[in-house]
């Protein structure tokens, strides 16, 4: 219920003037409300938009644009054998094979933000002499134990109250194949020893480790990152800069030795 500015008189909310003196009603006051909306920050908005409703993680754009297949296949047959004097029918004939198939398939996209392969480890055997050379050296020491053994009479004393029988035979066998075993060996060493096997091995090692210190790296700061479908860069939270998605590796991999 209104009451009149001027008389103090109270009267009905109906009167547009008090019935008291006449002055007006006075106007019911207005309540203004400013209210200022703003969107909410996120650590993954694109530095170039600030939106990140276009905004997707590349490891799961790959890992739904890349689809593997594995799969195998096994015919059969059946067949018959014939004589060749007679042509009469001797026996079946069966066939079996088996052929394995593999078959990976990925987007545009994917294929533009895929890591590559960490660096391959090295194996020593890859930097070892040639197997010619245990070769030869149990050829050379088998030759020697023959020609001991030849001018030993007969056949040595060696053999004097075991015969020439089986068991003669196999001590023969058996020593020919220690000294051509100890033979190979230390020829193969030899060898490895005068290739530089081991320095070899270890400097590739070398290299090795620090490829894979780098690609480690490169690989943590592919696991943040962040593709923008609006303007198709790639960023992460933590290096807030956008890189088109051409150079988005060679991104992780310059990012990776600042960290």
């Amino acid at each position: 219920m209104p009451t009149c500015a001027g008389c103090g008189y109270a009267y009905s909310d109906t009167f547009k003037f008090c019935p008291q003196c006449g002055r007006p009603k006075p106007d019911e006051p207005k309540i203004i409300l400013d209210v200022k909306v703003s969107g909410v920050a996120h650590d993954f908005d694109c530095p170039l938009c600030g939106d990140a409703s276009g905004v997707q993680k590349v490891s799961a754009i790959v890992g739904g644009g890349t689809h593997e297949m594995h799969g195998s296949s096994t015919s059969t047959g059946t067949g018959h054998v014939y004589a060749e004097s007679t042509g009469e029918k001797i026996a079946n004939s069966y066939t079996s094979s088996t052929v394995s198939s593999y078959n990976k398939s990925q987007t545009v996209l994917a294929q533009k933000l895929t890591l590559p392969d960490p660096p391959e480890k090295p194996y020593k055997s890859q930097f070892e002499a040639p197997g010619c050379w245990a070769w030869a050296s149990g050829i050379l020491g088998v030759a020697i134990t023959i020609a001991i053994l030849w001018n030993i009479e007969p056949y040595g004393d060696l053999f004097n109250g075991i015969g020439s029988g089986f068991l003669g035979c196999f001590i023969f066998i058996l020593l020919a194949s220690i000294l051509g075993g100890g033979l190979a060996a230390a020829g193969t060493a030899m060898a490895n020893s005068m290739s530089g096997t081991d320095e070899k091995y270890e400097t590739a090692m070398g290299i090795y480790n620090n490829e894979l210190s780098t690609y480690q790296q490169a690989k943590s700061q592919w696991d943040e990152l962040y593709y923008c479908h609006k303007h198709d860069v790639v960023f992460t939270p933590k290096i807030h800069q956008a890189v088109v998605v051409e150079h988005a590796i060679e991104a992780c991999y310059r990012w990776g030795k600042t960290q």
